[in-house]
């Protein structure tokens, strides 16, 4: 709906960053609201949990789970108090970034607020290539020998190069939002000058959704956002 926050930065780019990012922004670094988890505050719409799972069954659990505290996971995502809501996602607005159903309609919808971010490509290998190996054989089973196992960090490089298996995962990415950079409802990022210039990356962050920061808001904001602060909060993430 209008005022809605899709965060689609690329895998393994700074996704979780960005999402708790934009959450302090919107809540201006105060603690009034607790924040669970990103899951619950901002959660993963195209996640599927099993094979074949639908959007409508996914959709039917984003508005009737019941966590262990006894509240709705729909009064979490979508509390009133937040000024927008948050979502995740890892798609692109054309199909160079995954399959036909994997696409972010951005110009078709004005009113609502895309950002990407994409990060050094040898570090989105090196860091895929540590994700896929901690996954278990029987999970890989289930999703159809997916993600893939390599034996050496060359050969999973060559499937992330153009023509590759898993192209899409960055040069994919990068290509279709590029496209896009234009639109007023879409701000790129790259996870490198975040990195270098969290202060300023911040202030750019708060401008594209329309937050206005005192200094000491500013201040809390970045604090929280520093990788430093979110390592000794890492039940949240």
């Amino acid at each position: 709906k209008p005022g809605d926050v899709i965060i689609s930065v690329a895998s393994k780019s700074g996704t979780t960053w960005m999402l708790f990012c934009a959450h302090q922004i919107r809540t201006k670094g105060s603690d009034e609201i607790p924040f669970e988890d990103v899951n619950i505050a901002t959660p993963w719409i195209g996640n599927k949990h099993l094979p074949g799972q639908t959007w409508q069954h996914f959709k039917e659990l984003l508005n009737t789970t019941v966590l262990d505290d006894g509240s709705m996971l729909k009064d979490h995502w979508d509390n009133k108090a937040y000024p927008f809501r948050i979502f995740k996602s890892h798609f692109g607005p054309k199909v160079e970034n995954g399959s036909l159903d994997d696409v972010l309609p951005v110009k078709d919808y004005p009113d609502v607020k895309f950002i990407g971010m994409a990060r050094n490509s040898m570090d989105v290998v090196a860091s895929f290539y540590t994700f896929f190996a901690k996954h278990r054989p029987e999970f890989k089973k289930m999703w159809g020998g997916f993600p893939p196992s390599y034996e050496d960090k060359m050969t999973a490089l060559k499937d992330f190069l153009p023509g590759g298996l898993l192209e899409y995962l960055y040069f994919g990415y990068v290509k279709s939002w590029w496209k896009v950079r234009h639109e007023k409802n879409v701000l790129l990022l790259h996870y490198s000058d975040m990195k270098k210039d969290l202060d300023g990356g911040v202030r750019k962050l708060a401008d594209f959704l329309n937050v206005k920061l005192t200094d000491e808001e500013h201040a809390r904001v970045v604090q929280k956002c520093q990788f430093s602060y979110m390592k000794k909060h890492e039940d949240k993430f």
